[in-house]
């Protein structure tokens, strides 16, 4: 009977439930749970910085029992196929391979393309629990924002505001703000004095603007699509607590 080696990919940055319910159930379809764990490099591309560097990452899959074997790999072109052309040529031809997709993938988003593969996808479940992608995102009434790098004296955020939706009216005393609008249309309204003294004006896409520490703001999405900004934060205090808030009355 032909031996069945079944590949998984991923960056696994960091192990968390979904990644084991994806590996335990891969395990099951076949003899050989082979995993290309992706570098540093890849992280960089996809997410602007790892979690856990490779050495971290390795150390934990390598020790985990459902893994027969972890394979490092770098792949430019976002794609696992070289991963699965070297595990096809170490096993030889005489193998059934089978690549296991977790539950973010279907047989339309599936980027690999390898002859003599036979492809599974939603291995593990098929929602996207726990998603490593979701590990910097912090959720507000008001939508989203996600953490995409972080220095001592400087944060670059992300925010997305639903139809609508709007900000607390609010100031920062030991930091900065740049914002830059990727998408929509939003009312700014700002006081470089007292909180009341509010001036007010909209920026569209490809807008920016500058808030210093004391000068209150806040931020409100007044069309129908999501409200995107860029939000590069400078200071020498950059945690969340680092707010007062005040509600406007008209």
């Amino acid at each position: 009977m032909n031996q069945k080696i079944v590949m998984v990919s991923g960056g696994f940055d960091p192990l968390h439930g979904g990644h084991i319910a994806l590996l335990e159930a891969a395990k099951k379809l076949g003899d050989t749970l082979v995993v290309g764990l992706n570098s540093d490099e890849w992280l960089f591309r996809k997410k602007g910085k790892p979690f856990m560097d490779f050495s971290q990452r390795l150390d934990i899959m390598a020790n985990l029992k459902m893994i027969d074997h972890v394979v490092p790999f770098d792949d430019d072109d976002g794609t696992a196929n070289q991963f699965i052309k070297d595990c096809m040529r170490v096993y030889g031809p005489d193998c059934h391979y089978i690549f296991a997709n977790g539950g973010d993938r279907n047989g339309s988003n599936i980027p690999e393309d390898v002859s003599g593969v036979c492809w599974y996808s939603g291995v593990g479940g098929e929602n996207k629990r726990n998603s490593s992608s979701n590990l910097n995102r912090t959720r507000r009434h008001w939508g989203f924002f996600d953490e995409v790098l972080k220095y001592t004296d400087a944060k670059v955020k992300v925010l997305e505001l639903e139809p609508y939706k709007k900000i607390s009216y609010q100031r920062h005393f030991y930091r900065g703000e740049f914002w830059f609008i990727l998408q929509g249309e939003c009312l700014i309204k700002h006081s470089v004095g007292p909180s009341g003294n509010y001036k007010h004006f909209t920026l569209t896409k490809h807008d920016s603007f500058s808030i210093m520490p004391y000068h209150w703001h806040q931020v409100e999405n007044i069309g129908n699509e999501p409200l995107r900004i860029l939000e590069i934060q400078y200071g020498s205090y950059l945690e969340e607590d680092d707010i007062e808030r005040e509600e406007i009355m008209h």
